[in-house]
């Protein structure tokens, strides 16, 4: 990787030669000159909030989904779903009781079939894919790395066929359409910057100095 200056005392390391080193707009240069800086408060949003919202989306199988969405929704539900069946273990408990953790196990299976598919199509849209892709899921291993892939892909930064982003990266750096691409003031507010490919909103941000993926 090759370092920059970004004449703010601050220095960049690039993924490769291509990405400009510099800030291009003063709300850029300014926030740089704040290392510190908050990234703003859609990462406030508590893990609870995460796991209730594909419940509010129950049958929406259009827009967009965030990955912490996703992972969060799954995870808790395997663990929740699991745990149940381990306590229906026969060897574990009387018969009855193993009976009725079955069948509250298989209860929260099926409430949960309509908003994992649901939220499953929102995150593949998120990536830019069809939800169509998710057949994928009959075929066990291609199955499991597609539920990984989804859990770790960055959104598709700006709007896409699936609908706006839903960070609401939706706006250009400046007012003009021909905006050169660079680091700009991260519109996400989850970062200090944010690289503008002089089409859409990037992957790419940087705080303090030092450049990374944004994964959220």
């Amino acid at each position: 990787m090759t370092p920059g200056n970004t004449g703010k005392g601050r220095t960049y390391y690039d993924y490769n030669t291509e990405y400009p080193t510099a800030p291009h707009d003063a709300a850029a240069a300014s926030i740089l000159s704040r290392p510190d800086s908050s990234r703003g408060s859609f990462d406030n949003v508590g893990l609870v909030e995460w796991y209730l919202s594909p419940y509010r989306k129950y049958f929406v199988f259009t827009g967009r989904a965030r990955r912490i969405e996703y992972y969060t929704f799954s995870v808790v539900n395997a663990l929740v779903i699991r745990s149940l069946f381990w306590l229906a273990d026969p060897d574990r408990h009387m018969s009855w009781m193993g009976l009725f953790f079955r069948l509250l196990a298989v209860l929260c299976f099926l409430a949960v079939v309509v908003p994992s598919t649901a939220l499953a199509v929102r995150r593949c849209h998120d990536v830019n894919l069809s939800g169509a892709l998710l057949f994928i899921w009959l075929v066990p291993i291609a199955g499991l790395i597609l539920s990984l892939y989804l859990a770790w892909a960055p959104s598709h930064a700006g709007s896409n066929q699936f609908g706006p982003d839903p960070l609401g990266v939706d706006f250009q750096p400046s007012a003009t359409k021909s905006a050169a691409k660079g680091w700009y003031a991260d519109p996400r507010a989850r970062h200090q910057v944010r690289f503008w490919n002089a089409d859409a909103w990037t992957a790419l941000v940087a705080d303090g100095g030092v450049v990374s993926e944004d994964r959220g």
